[in-house]
């Protein structure tokens, strides 16, 4: 008969270097952007190549309406519509390099 221990949670700093690690070997880019300023406020590696820039920083420098070929109008109403339904929405958009060039992703986005 096996016995599993409880163990308690780790130390808050632990689990934020776990979930870092674990974020930044996905393929996959990974964004938070604040919900009422638009700003980029962490991303992953996958997110800054995806984006052409040169460093995370860089990409941190980027609101919504760089990142999405979509109009103001467009981009406020996902906001809004991210606002309003609990789970996560899926939508297909272009996404705006660095050097203007456009690539399709698919994206699945939820407010946090």
């Amino acid at each position: 008969m096996k016995t599993a221990a409880l163990l308690p949670p780790p130390p808050i700093n632990q689990r934020e270097d776990l979930y870092h690690a674990i974020v930044e070997q996905l393929t996959d880019g990974i964004v938070l952007i604040e919900r009422h300023s638009l700003c980029v406020v962490e991303c992953n590696e996958a997110f800054v190549a995806l984006m052409g820039c040169i460093s995370v920083n860089e990409a941190k420098a980027l609101t919504a309406y760089g990142i999405f070929a979509a109009s103001r109008g467009e981009v406020e109403g996902l906001v809004q519509k991210l606002c309003e339904f609990p789970a996560p929405v899926h939508q297909e958009f272009m996404f705006r390099r660095g050097d203007n060039s456009l690539v399709p992703s698919e994206t699945s986005s939820m407010v946090i």
